[in-house]
C-alpha cells in the first residue's frame, strides 16, 4: 500500500501544477486551502475511492515530421496531448498519461506518411461513482447555487439541492 500512496503523489503534483483554479477571493489562502486538499485526495483516495491508475492500450498516430527524432518521447508527448483532459467511457476522465510503451512495430498506411503505433501506457483516471459522497471547495456563489471544486472538476449545486 505504500508503494502506490507515494508512487502515486508524484503524478497528482504534475498535475496540480497545470491546473489553473478559478478562487472566488483569488488570494493566496484559497490556493494554498486547494492545493493542500488536492493533495489530501492524491494521497488518501488513489485506488480506494475516485481516483484510479489504470493500464491502457491504444493507437496513436505519429505524423512524418516526428519520424527522425526520438520515438519514445515523441510517443509520450503525443499519448499525452491525445488522451489527457480526455473522458473515457469505462475509465472516467483521464488525468494523467504516464509510462507509455510501445507495443510492436508501428504501420504506414498508403497514402498517409504517419506512423501508426500501438502504445501501452498507465493513466491517472477520476471516476466518481454513483451516490459517492464527495468532498468539494466551494468557489463562487451565485443567486441560483454555488460553484466548488470537486477533484479536478467544477461544479454547479442548485439551491433546491441543499438542505436548509
Amino acid at each position: 500500500m505504500d508503494g502506490l500512496i507515494f508512487s502515486s503523489f508524484s503524478p497528482c503534483l504534475q498535475y496540480l501544477g497545470r491546473r489553473r483554479p478559478r478562487f472566488a477571493d483569488g488570494g493566496i489562502f484559497s490556493s494554498l486551502f486547494f492545493t493542500t486538499i488536492f493533495i489530501w485526495h492524491c494521497i488518501f483516495q488513489i485506488g480506494d475511492f475516485m481516483y484510479y491508475m489504470v493500464k491502457m492500450e491504444n493507437t496513436i498516430r505519429i505524423p512524418p515530421e516526428h519520424i527522425g527524432k526520438n520515438l519514445e518521447e515523441v510517443s509520450e508527448k503525443i499519448v499525452q496531448e491525445t488522451f489527457e483532459s480526455t473522458m473515457d467511457k469505462n475509465n472516467g476522465l483521464i488525468l494523467i498519461a504516464k509510462n507509455v510503451q510501445r507495443s510492436g512495430e508501428g504501420k504506414i498506411i498508403h497514402g498517409d506518411g504517419a506512423i501508426y503505433q500501438d502504445v501501452k501506457f498507465d493513466a491517472l483516471t477520476f471516476k466518481p461513482e454513483l451516490q459517492e459522497i464527495i468532498d468539494g471547495i466551494i468557489c463562487d456563489i451565485v443567486e441560483f447555487g454555488a460553484f466548488c471544486h470537486i477533484g479536478p472538476l467544477d461544479a454547479l449545486i442548485y439551491k433546491s439541492q441543499i438542505m436548509d
